[in-house]
């Protein structure tokens, strides 16, 4: 049976987003950053004028600890993603290939083991699991790595490269009553953000899509017709619990990132969002689909305005509500394929037991060769329900 983990409850009201920094080196005195004494919060020096500033976060690491993430910042996203919610992490000002290296072997590794084991010890069956690895030119272009419809991949120089964002999104679906017809699905997502680019818009790398997403978030939308934008906006104001981790060189005394990279942290720590639990069921859902579906083909013979945006409109309805039925039609072929095996075992045991006895009460053998033509006849019937249920969705794919 489908467990969530009790021991670790959503909070369903607004909560601001959590931030932790990573010194790329340990501070020494002539630096212009200083690790708080609580290690908290960053006491800040400008290298012009020699003013301090203390920016307060909710934990500060240097290269040397930052296993010491994990139980007070990541530790509730797994908790988050195990409980049928859903969690994103943003990750900025990973410069160098050192930094690089360290964040992908002690955050993003860990931190993936860690949600796969917990998924795996509380989710006995029936666990579905889907991934996508999105790539961000700078021009605001997307390349989906692990899409099997992509285009060749093409050799990146490294200067391209290094411009590149990137998410990594991990899905995870599960019925809540595995034994119940119908059951409700819980839906948990973890996206993983890697954004390139400084927060000084004079970093030669390209300003962070985080800057200008930031700028916008108090307008109530975003104005970019990109992808990235859209994701990281959600990421920050809708249902999810949202983790900042941000780098920082401790040694950036005379130019502009490193208090533009204090700055742009502490807003983000401002914003909140709310995490809710995720629930939803498949056969309402298509029923709900189906009924948009007709109030927008209604539209489209009466009204003549937006005919090439409701018509667009009308087949990504058509695309959910295929895909909402072939999960409901997996289910349902899933359960149609353990009756088999249960009939077919049974008729087994009926014919090793019709060879076995061989001759014997006349009455007793036409009663189990009556047993035997059921079995069968079931089997066959089962069998068929696939056959339909296949032939239906190959139709529906081909219409489409």
């Amino acid at each position: 049976m489908a467990t969530v983990n009790s021991n670790a409850p959503i909070s369903e009201v607004p909560e601001t987003v959590r931030v932790g920094l990573v010194l790329s080196t340990i501070p020494v005195e002539k630096d212009c950053v200083g690790v708080s004494e609580d290690g908290h919060g960053i006491n800040f020096t400008s290298g012009r004028n020699e003013e301090k500033k203390l920016f307060p976060f909710d934990q500060v690491v240097t290269v040397d600890n930052i296993q010491s993430l994990h139980p007070e910042l990541l530790q509730p996203l797994v908790d988050s993603i195990s409980s049928s919610s859903n969690g994103a992490l943003l990750i900025c000002g990973a410069s160098t290939e050192k930094i690089c290296t360290l964040i992908d072997h002690c955050i993003i590794k860990q931190i993936l083991a860690n949600v796969f084991s917990h998924m795996s010890s509380q989710v006995k069956e029936d666990l579905f699991i889907s991934v996508s690895f999105l790539q961000f030119y700078p021009d605001g272009t997307a390349v989906d790595r692990l899409s099997p419809n992509r285009q060749t991949l093409k050799l990146l120089t490294l200067p391209v490269l290094g411009r590149c964002s990137s998410l990594f999104s991990v899905a995870f679906e599960w019925k809540l009553h595995p034994e119940e017809v119908g059951s409700e699905i819980c839906c948990s997502r973890l996206q993983l953000f890697s954004l390139a680019g400084g927060a000084s818009r004079a970093d030669l790398r390209g300003v962070n899509p985080l800057v200008k997403v930031m700028e916008q978030i108090p307008h109530g939308a975003t104005t970019s017709d990109k992808l990235l934008p859209h994701l990281l906006y959600e990421a920050l104001t809708g249902n999810s619990q949202t983790v900042l981790i941000y780098c920082i060189n401790p040694q950036g005394l005379l130019d502009d990132e490193t208090p533009s990279a204090l700055t742009l942290a502490q807003k983000v720590r401002s914003i909140a969002t709310k995490a809710t639990v995720v629930h939803w069921c498949p056969r309402a859902t298509e029923q709900q689909i189906r009924d948009n579906i007709m109030d927008l083909q209604t539209t489209i013979m009466s009204d003549g305005e937006n005919e090439v945006h409701n018509t667009y409109k009308l087949a990504e309805l058509m695309h959910n509500l295929q895909n909402c039925k072939s999960l409901d039609g997996e289910q349902q072929d899933r359960e149609s394929t353990d009756t088999i095996k249960y009939l077919q075992d049974q008729l087994r045991q009926e014919m090793e037991e019709h060879i076995r006895e061989g001759k014997g009460n006349v009455e007793k053998i036409q009663q189990r060769v009556a047993r035997i033509q059921k079995l069968k006849e079931a089997v066959r019937e089962e069998t068929q329900k696939i056959r339909v249920a296949t032939e239906k969705s190959d139709f529906c794919q081909d219409v489409q």
